[in-house]
């Protein structure tokens, strides 16, 4: 198959593999099957490209909620509702995938030593919070859900360098 111009070649398994810790988790290894199905995944082509289209959409139904009287009973509100927790569900299933691939907290290239995922870590916490009995519906756990657009900036090449240029 005759690569396009500009275009890179897929990666194979050990390229896929450098950077992360040898285990995750104390017990998964890069040899484990589990693992090696979610490094594949996590590190594919697709993912981030996937995860940033679902952000968007995320996005969409963030700038549809309102706080309109009656609107949270209303046919959009059940839509801007139920989206909230769709999203919050993939947003899960991302972290444990990167979690598994990645390893938790222990060795470079673990999920929490890179800062941008610190922050997804913190918008899905406590976006889960918010699911616990008693919790309510604080307005301020709800706030965070508007770091979830700044995870786009991770899968547009130059803005995380960008950004955190800016920031520093």
């Amino acid at each position: 198959m005759a690569l396009r111009r500009g275009s890179r070649r897929p990666k194979t398994y050990d390229e896929m593999c450098e950077g992360i810790p040898n285990y995750s988790l104390f017990m998964l290894g890069k040899g484990n099957p589990i693992r090696a199905a979610t490094i594949s995944l996590v590190k594919g082509p697709y993912f981030d490209q996937f995860i940033l289209l679902l952000i968007l959409a995320n996005c969409v139904f963030l700038a549809m909620d309102t706080n309109e009287v009656l609107f949270e009973e209303s046919s959009w509100g059940k839509a801007v509702a139920m989206s909230e927790v769709v999203f919050t569900g993939i947003y899960v299933v991302e972290m444990i995938l990167k979690i598994i691939a990645m390893g938790f907290v222990l060795g470079k290239g673990s999920y929490l030593s890179d800062p941008w995922n610190r922050m997804d870590f913190f918008v899905v916490a406590l976006g889960l919070l918010a699911y616990l009995p008693g919790m309510g519906n604080f307005s301020g756990i709800r706030t965070v859900r508007i770091l979830r657009p700044l995870r786009t900036i991770t899968g547009v090449r130059g803005m995380r360098q960008l950004v955190g240029t800016l920031l520093r």
